[in-house]
């Protein structure tokens, strides 16, 4: 095993692997849940992204049980989508131990701020809560608590009301730094085709004509996506 190549013991690879589940059961699939949600309850978004989808996989299977590859079939609009939902209902919280004093100083122009510096001692834990910065609208922009499709398409990636740039440490769903979740390309791939084949094939609608859900509070201390406040029923019909 490559593994134990690497001189991992067998308790650290079962942690290893209990990890990737946490992920692969929970997190993806509430960030997917999420995703279709935003989609379906908008009928010009569900038109748009349709029309994106369609056009890119036109004559192509999006899943193939041959196991050969796949064309590529990505929509900037679609990887918008799942990365402002993920973005919308995260919670949990980034991790830190200071191994020796640092000092930390505000770096805000705002004269609303003032500046401030704070002394972390050697042996703390700094612990970022991830749904703060999220909803911080000096970081993201007036809109930071409302769902925008189209923050992280190219044309606008980083753009903010007035003009100015969104830091590229402000998106904290996957961690950051060295201890940056290496799984998050295959999630945000695997959410993106659950979606393609959804939005290519399939119409989803309530069962009580209306979309209403809220946030629910994450249970599970492996929960890093907010799940919602409870189930919606819908009607799945297909579209060929």
């Amino acid at each position: 095993m490559l593994a134990r190549g690497h001189g991992m013991s067998i308790d650290d690879i079962a942690a290893l692997e209990i990890g990737t589940l946490f992920a692969a059961l929970s997190n993806s699939i509430l960030a997917a849940f999420w995703a279709i949600y935003h989609v379906y309850s908008s009928a010009n978004l569900l038109g748009e992204l349709r029309q994106e989808v369609c056009s890119q996989t036109k004559g192509k299977k999006i899943l193939q049980g041959d196991g050969e590859e796949k064309g590529d079939s990505r929509t900037s609009l679609l990887a918008s989508i799942v990365k402002e939902s993920i973005r919308l209902h995260t919670g949990g919280a980034t991790t830190r131990y200071a191994t020796r004093d640092t000092t930390l100083s505000s770096l805000s122009s705002s004269s609303a701020y003032q500046h401030r510096e704070y002394l972390l001692k050697r042996g703390s834990f700094v612990v970022i809560p991830t749904e703060t910065l999220h909803a911080s609208t000096s970081l993201w922009g007036l809109s930071a608590e409302q769902f925008d499709p189209y923050r992280f398409c190219k044309h606008t990636n980083g753009i903010k009301e007035d003009g100015t740039r969104v830091s590229g440490t402000a998106f904290r769903a996957f961690g950051a730094g060295a201890n940056i979740c290496p799984g998050r390309f295959l999630a945000l791939g695997g959410i993106e085709r659950v979606i393609e084949v959804l939005v290519r094939d399939w119409e989803i609608k309530p069962v009580s004509e209306r979309w209403t859900v809220g946030r629910g509070l994450a249970d599970d201390v492996s929960d890093t996506v907010i799940p919602p406040d409870g189930d919606i029923e819908v009607w799945i019909t297909s579209r060929h």
